[in-house]
């Protein structure tokens, strides 16, 4: 799960592997978007308290791979935000950089879909996310102890080379 340029890359979901065809596609119902909230799904009403607790332990596994990778800040960039969010009265934009307690806020933001950003920092780690929850990291370490962690909040970290969208 290397590339050429020493960075391990990651695709983090709450989608279990197992439940996957041969072509990647995850082959169960579930929720895959914030507005899935009140909807029923499998049988079941999706509440807003599932709905945090996928969130923050995703929020919670994305900040352990952050900082085990001794990553203290991350950089916008690139940005779709259509409605103009603002984080701490001012405008998200690209090239914005933010700290590590502040990004959790702004990631909350992204997950729920009220805006879209590929993150970046100096030494090119990048967070990026996908549709139907899955997000995508590159770090430089291996990130065995950020793995665990995810496991213990019943998520599940692949190797994983996202296709290059520039």
């Amino acid at each position: 799960n290397q590339l050429e340029n020493n960075m391990y890359t990651y695709r983090i979901t709450k989608y279990n592997p197992k439940n996957r065809n041969k072509n990647g596609i995850y082959l169960k119902d579930d929720w895959t978007d914030f507005s899935d909230i009140g909807k029923k799904i499998n049988g079941k009403i999706f509440t807003l308290k599932q709905y945090l607790k996928v969130e923050n332990s995703y929020i919670q596994t994305i900040l352990s791979f952050l900082s085990g990778n001794e990553i203290l800040s991350m950089r916008v960039e690139k940005i779709q935000n259509f409605k103009k969010i603002k984080y701490r009265n001012k405008v998200v934009k690209k090239n914005q950089v933010y700290k590590l307690a502040d990004l959790k806020e702004l990631l909350k933001l992204v997950l729920r879909g009220l805006l879209w950003c590929k993150f970046k920092n100096k030494n090119g780690c990048y967070l990026d996310f996908g549709g139907d929850y899955y997000v995508y990291i590159g770090v430089l370490k291996e990130s065995s102890e950020s793995i665990i962690f995810a496991k213990k909040q019943k998520l599940f970290v692949e190797p994983y080379i996202e296709p290059a969208l520039d």
